[in-house]
Order: structure tokens, then C-alpha cells, then sequence
């Protein structure tokens, strides 16, 4: 249900702080930690030091998907966390904004039965692209709410941007999901978490660089830019012929 959180810490942060959502964050990533600590799994029989980290992120079928793993941080900074910015600062308070995104979320969601059914048969390369240019173009378009600060064109593009970022989270994790069991789940999902967790700090800190300098005006280039990132996702392509 994850129209609900930002609903949740919206209210928390206006009729309480901003302290009392963060509270309330930090208890339930606390509580999503007991069936992690209580859960025994059994020994894994083998060892991954660092030469075979580095020979498993070689392997050409992983390689092939670098580009979607590691600019996933990129378009999440540079467009996600600036459009959550720039609305706060330029366009409306917490509020509007926590309530805008949970029911944008919770009207698109309703869509994304008919997105896996288009990846289920067989057309997967035209759903990869198909979303991937619809997210692009509803993303890129959040920064012109800089030009167009009206309401309902917020609204607007607002529902567009979750009903596209749904269709294309669900093509491509859709793809990795199948590409993970035709290569090997734990080399596969190595690899993904290696190149996020490199691909997050970077984008992060060039954000974090860039806004001390600048004005907060420049959040909606940021988002402009950070729209082109998700192109990375079309190199799932190159692995297509697996999941046949």
C-alpha cells in the first residue's frame, strides 16, 4: 500500500514536525528488521571474496545490464528526490504535496495488471521501449511545472508520471526478475546491489556539490536532466534472448 506512507508522513509532518515523520520512519524500518534478525538461514557453502566479486561482475550477461542498475540512482536523485524539492519549495507545502502523490500513486497502480499482461506475452522489447518513453516524457515534463505552476497541470502531470513510472518499473523489474533466474540469482542480484550502492553516493554528492552553489531554481534543470537517465533501462535488450 504505498499510497499510504507519504499520506501518512504528510500529515505527521504538518500537524506534528517533520521530527514526528522521521520518528515514525525510523520505527518501522526498526520493525522491518525483526523477521531479518529472527530468520536463520542455513550456511551458504560458498565464498565470495573480492577477486571473485570482480570476476562475477565481469560476466558479459551482467555487464549487459549495467547501464539499468547503475543509473537507476542517478534518475532517483537528480529527478525523484529534486521534484520532491522543488514542489515543497516552489509549489505547496507538505501536505499538498504528500496528498498529491498518494492518490496519483493509488490511480495508477490500478493499471499495472494490464502492463505485466503486455510483458507476459511475448512483447517485451516494444513494452520496454513503449514505457521507457512514456516515463522519459512525463518525467521531463515535471520540470516545465516551473513555467505552468497551475493545479490541475500539476495534477496532470503528476498522475502521468506515476501511471508511467508503474508501467515501466513493472517491464523492467519484470525483466530482471526473469533475467535473474536464467543467470544466477546471487551473481545476478550482486551485481545490482554493487552498482547501486556505487551509482547512489555519486549521484547523491554531485547533487549535494551542485546546490551549493546554485540556486534552488536549478532543481527543475536537474529533473530535466535526471529524466534522461532512464534511457539506461533499454540495456535489458541486449539480454533479451534469454528469456526465451
Amino acid at each position: 500500500m504505498s499510497f499510504i506512507a507519504p499520506l501518512a508522513t504528510g500529515i505527521l509532518a504538518v500537524f506534528f514536525s517533520f521530527n514526528a515523520a522521521f520518528i515514525l520512519g525510523a520505527v518501522m524500518a526498526i520493525l522491518s528488521l525483526i523477521p531479518i534478525v529472527f530468520f536463520h538461514a542455513p550456511p551458504h557453502p560458498t565464498h565470495y571474496d573480492f577477486t571473485k566479486v570482480v570476476k562475477i561482475l565481469s560476466k558479459p550477461n551482467l555487464k549487459a545490464v549495467r547501464g539499468a542498475n547503475f543509473w537507476e540512482s542517478f534518475d532517483y536523485n537528480f529527478a525523484g528526490v529534486a521534484w520532491l524539492l522543488a514542489f515543497t519549495i516552489f509549489i505547496g507545502d507538505i501536505l499538498d504535496l504528500s496528498i498529491l502523490i498518494a492518490v496519483t500513486t493509488l490511480l495508477a497502480a490500478v493499471a499495472s495488471w494490464l502492463v505485466g499482461k503486455w510483458f507476459d506475452g511475448r512483447k517485451r522489447k516494444k513494452a520496454l521501449l513503449g514505457t521507457t518513453r512514456f516515463h522519459w516524457a512525463t518525467t521531463f515534463l515535471l520540470s516545465t511545472v516551473y513555467f505552468f505552476p497551475h493545479p490541475i497541470y500539476v495534477w496532470l502531470i503528476q498522475f502521468l508520471n506515476e501511471l508511467s513510472a508503474t508501467a515501466s518499473e513493472t517491464v523492467t523489474e519484470s525483466y530482471l526478475h526473469a533475467l535473474s533466474n536464467r543467470v544466477h540469482p546471487v551473481h545476478f542480484h550482486l551485481n545490482r546491489e554493487v552498482l547501486i550502492s556505487l551509482s547512489g553516493p555519486i549521484s547523491a554528492a554531485i547533487l549535494a556539490v551542485t546546490f551549493y552553489f546554485l540556486p534552488n531554481d536549478y532543481l527543475w534543470l536537474s529533473i530535466a536532466i535526471g529524466s534522461f537517465f532512464l534511457w539506461g533501462r533499454l540495456s535489458l535488450k541486449r539480454v533479451d534472448h534469454l528469456l526465451h
